[in-house]
């Protein structure tokens, strides 16, 4: 009984000294930190090193979809969306310690600087994209998309910053691939070139272009028994529509009433055939 009342003793005693320095072993903790270190945060930009693009990209893909929700609630529209995000983008970019461009993360570099609307970054990013895979894109499928994806995406560039005959050519300059990789060329066109050029001095060589693009639209060859097949298939008419609708647009501020007229046309005519799709 004495023995067992000696440990029962000691125990309250320890006990009562844990409870008494607990506070204590807290607040040092907090101060200095624990033995094992601190784990990184994947989504801290400004520690994110050779990689800093792909998180800012993630986290673009986040704010994008969170958005894309409000979009479709309502609560703002395009204009405001595309103010969103280029602002969010800027602020990623501004918390980045390392904008370093490299080989290996260029493509990604152009991604965000073109989000951010930071021309002058995204036309040295995907210069250095376009070089890297110009070598592969002769044997390499997937090279030869990315290298497209990059060069239309200058084109968009040079387009923002003024350069409207640099746009063109290096548009111009993916017509020469495959039919079965054409299918981004219109849609980067009407959707994001023209955009960017329009009302800058050059509307009759942007109309020339959308024009051939449309060529080249109707000329991609897809697998139509796959859902990506169909899905191109049904919506070519509507963007062969749309296109002639805005190279009308251009033609007639060029001051080119026929080729206003021509295009009008095509879109009625492109217009009837979407009925039937």
């Amino acid at each position: 009984m004495r023995s067992t009342a000696t440990h029962s003793s000691l125990r309250s005693a320890i006990v009562s000294r844990i409870k008494c320095l607990f506070p204590l072993l807290v607040l040092a903790l907090f101060v200095v930190g624990c033995q094992t270190g601190q784990l990184s945060d994947p989504n801290d930009v400004s520690a994110a090193g050779d990689e800093t693009p792909l998180v800012i990209q993630a986290q673009l893909d986040n704010a994008a979809a969170s958005l894309n929700d409000r979009k479709a609630n309502r609560e703002i529209n395009d204009r405001q969306y595309q103010a969103l995000i280029t602002q969010i983008a800027r602020d990623y970019v501004s918390k980045a310690k390392d904008t370093t461009i490299t080989n290996e993360n260029a493509g990604a570099w152009g991604n965000v600087y073109i989000t951010a609307k930071e021309w002058p970054q995204a036309e040295a990013a995907l210069t250095v994209a376009i070089k890297l895979e110009q070598a592969q894109a002769t044997a390499d499928y997937l090279a030869l998309g990315r290298l497209m994806t990059y060069k239309l995406q200058l084109a968009r560039v040079d387009a923002e910053m003024g350069n409207l005959h640099d746009a063109v050519v290096l548009a111009r300059s993916v017509f020469d691939v495959p039919p079965k990789a054409k299918a981004p060329i219109l849609t980067s066109v009407l959707y994001d070139i023209v955009p960017a050029g329009i009302g800058k001095g050059s509307d009759l060589e942007l109309a020339d272009l959308l024009k051939d693009a449309i060529a080249q639209h109707e000329n991609v060859l897809v697998d139509p028994s796959t859902n990506s097949g169909r899905d191109f298939l049904l919506a070519r008419p509507h963007h062969i529509q749309k296109a002639w609708e805005v190279a009308a647009f251009l033609y007639k501020s060029a001051g080119r009433a026929d080729l206003a007229q021509q295009a009008a046309s095509e879109a009625h005519r492109a217009d009837t055939t979407n009925i039937h799709v």
